[in-house]
């Protein structure tokens, strides 16, 4: 059983407990099952928690490559960001051509 349901598992227990007189708030359960499901709950925690660790780096290990694609597909990028994506000049063809020395 994973963590959400053991959790589920406590709250029914505790539902299911017998209300104590003279108190709302307050129920008399089983405290050997109570015990047993927090041992289960303890035994399967660290499961999830590496299970979660791991969707976590996998998740850092396709950002990490995607940086590293998205570098190969841009080489400005690599050079420093020197072209018309980060704020350098491209020079416009008409530009070019008005610079020139007039041909003879």
């Amino acid at each position: 059983m994973n963590v959400e349901e053991l959790l589920e598992m406590m709250e029914e227990t505790l539902e299911a407990g017998t209300i104590v007189p003279f108190s709302a708030s307050k129920r008399m359960v089983d405290v050997d099952r109570m015990r047993d499901i927090i041992d289960e709950v303890r035994n399967n925690l660290p499961d999830e928690i590496r299970e979660s660790k791991k969707i976590v780096n996998d998740r850092e290990q396709i950002m990490q490559n995607a940086r590293i694609e998205s570098l190969r597909d841009d080489p400005e990028e690599l050079r420093g960001g020197a072209g018309p994506k980060h704020g350098g000049h491209q020079e416009h063809p008409h530009e070019s051509a008005q610079r020139r020395p007039p041909q003879e």
